[in-house]
């Protein structure tokens, strides 16, 4: 029979339906059968929400539009703080933009993302264009004079770096795949599996889930940490942090092993 808890819920037991009064029913064969998962996806899978889930998308550096998105989501506190919970928050990529509080809006996730891991909850971030081309120097439109600024005492030997401009190469010295910025970019993926969900910056097509989810990942991250000079395709081409119209538009630039930039 139908019962109910303290909570107001019921359980699922069900009278009569010819297997007699106070029987559950039997299982389903679907509900036997596991879930389909993805090729090559278990490395990408975070552990499932306990909680509400809430997604945001770019933010490019923006520090009050960071705060008053995470607050509303019920995140944050008028200080800054975690209060969330178990709450998740999946922040889509384009964290970096042309905003001269981008330094400040980094620290402000790196600080909250420790604080919801304590909780129980957690700030996962992915990886947008926008890193990709940090990461590809390719400054053009997406980073603020401050941006450079934040940057300017970086110093770098590396000969990618020496036909910039006098005031990029600091920053270049940091984002430079195989540099400190891009190593931490790293541990960002392109695409994330929660649960029932799969999360990604701009798209995921059956070409990338046929390719292994975690292989697109793996490529990223080794791309990012100087494993590998050659940007993998899929980073410069519509899928999983570019769109069909910003791939066409505005290409990132793609290194060799002794690349010079190039610009769109």
């Amino acid at each position: 029979m139908r019962g109910r808890h303290q909570d107001g819920s019921q359980d699922r037991r069900e009278e009569g339906r010819g297997q007699g009064r106070g029987q559950e029913e039997p299982a389903t064969d679907a509900a036997k059968k596991p879930r389909p998962r993805a090729p090559a996806s278990e490395k990408s899978r975070v552990a499932d929400p306990k909680g509400r889930v809430v997604v945001l998308g770019s933010l490019n550096g923006d520090l009050a539009a960071t705060k008053a998105a995470l607050k509303t989501a019920g995140a944050i506190d008028d200080a800054g703080k975690w209060t969330g919970g178990d709450l998740v928050v999946v922040q889509l990529g384009n964290q970096f933009g042309n905003s001269k509080d981008e330094k400040a809006t980094l620290a402000l996730l790196d600080d909250l993302a420790a604080q919801a891991q304590a909780a129980g909850g957690a700030l996962y971030r992915l990886t947008g264009e926008n890193e990709i081309l940090n990461v590809a120097l390719n400054f053009k439109d997406i980073v603020h004079a401050q941006g450079f600024k934040d940057y300017s005492k970086e110093k770098s030997d590396d000969p990618r770096i020496e036909s910039l401009p006098a005031n990029q190469r600091g920053r270049a010295a940091v984002f430079a795949s195989g540099g400190p910025a891009a190593k931490k970019l790293s541990e960002q993926k392109l695409i994330l599996v929660a649960g029932d969900s799969v999360f990604a910056h701009a798209g995921l097509l059956g070409e990338h889930v046929q390719k292994g989810i975690d292989n697109i990942n793996d490529e990223s991250t080794k791309w990012m940490l100087g494993e590998i000079a050659m940007m993998p395709d899929m980073l410069a081409a519509p899928g999983p942090a570019r769109t069909p119209a910003s791939a066409a538009t505005s290409p990132p630039a793609r290194w060799s092993s002794k690349p010079s930039p190039t610009w769109p």
